[in-house]
């Protein structure tokens, strides 16, 4: 079933958890939420088509209501999604373009080893203010994990990604982000990236305000565990950095990232440059602390 709620206000659809399968039947997202306020998923077991995503939510800025332009999916405010297994292929099991006051807890992400064939994507895609991450796993299934029901958590004995991107991107522009408590393994890309840039422009996108990332665990990415999305957008002989803006990253555990070889980076861009358990570029008013970084 492929199900689209279109600006829609006050639903909450409620499963019996693994027991409640919702399969897609096109190759379009399995939910598909355009505006919209107060609307919960809790307790559904999605599986989207390998070539498809599982959850796609979109929204307008606010600005755009306020200045009277023409609104595409109106405001997309009080999202909650909890208890939800999502399983995807070649795209993100979740992706969410602009939501306001959005919840994502107590969930299970998980993304097939497929390949793609092009830029690989994020598991889970957010931007927005005012987001919850908490207490969710993501995890790339390898030729290990067959299923979701086999699940190994040791770092040890993980065999690394060879497609898929996995972990969490927040785009740039994002405001009052809370990631916490989540387990995330596996995959090509960063465990937590950050930011972007928009190609077309060839320039970051806006800063990211006040985020915690408090309490993960970050195992056996391709590359860093907390990272941004890139080092720099040139422009001439200047290099716009990927901002972050009032940065808590508290008692996390990074361990056995930094799995690929690194592309070679430009000379241009070498002074901004750097991989490892934590890799930020241009960071104001930081608290980095308690955090254990090893075997990477």
């Amino acid at each position: 079933e492929n199900i689209s709620l279109e600006k829609l206000h006050n639903i909450k659809i409620k499963g019996c958890g693994n027991r409640t399968k919702i399969s897609a039947k096109t190759s379009d997202p399995v939910f598909h939420i355009l505006g919209g306020i107060n609307i919960c998923l809790e307790s559904l077991n999605i599986i989207a088509d390998d070539g498809e995503i599982g959850i796609l939510l979109e929204g307008d800025e606010i600005f755009v209501i306020a200045e009277d332009n023409q609104e595409k999916f109106g405001v997309l405010r009080n999202i909650k999604l909890d208890k939800l297994r999502v399983i995807a292929g070649q795209q993100s099991a979740v992706k969410m373009q602009v939501g306001q006051s959005v919840s994502i807890t107590n969930s299970q992400f998980f993304i097939k080893d497929l390949e793609t064939g092009r830029d690989f994507s994020p598991a889970v895609f957010l931007a927005g203010d005012d987001l919850l991450f908490e207490a969710n796993e993501i995890r790339v299934m390898t030729r290990n994990e067959t299923n979701p029901g086999i699940r190994i958590n040791d770092p040890e004995r993980y065999e690394p990604a060879k497609f898929a991107g996995g972990g969490l991107h927040l785009a740039g522009g994002c405001e009052r982000v809370r990631v916490i408590d989540n387990f995330i393994i596996g995959g090509i890309g960063n465990g937590i990236n950050l930011g972007g840039i928009d190609e077309e422009k060839e320039e970051v996108e806006p800063p990211i305000y006040d985020l915690l990332i408090e309490h993960n665990k970050i195992f056996c990415m391709g590359r860093s565990g907390f990272c941004v999305d890139a080092f720099s957008a040139l422009r001439g002989n200047r290099g716009d950095l990927i901002e972050v803006r009032n940065l808590c990253i508290f008692d996390n555990e990074i361990r056995f990232c930094l799995n690929l070889p690194l592309d070679d980076v430009p000379e241009d861009v070498l002074r901004f440059a750097g991989f490892g358990g934590i890799s930020l570029a241009d960071t104001a008013n930081p608290i980095i602390r308690d955090n254990f970084i090893t075997d990477n």
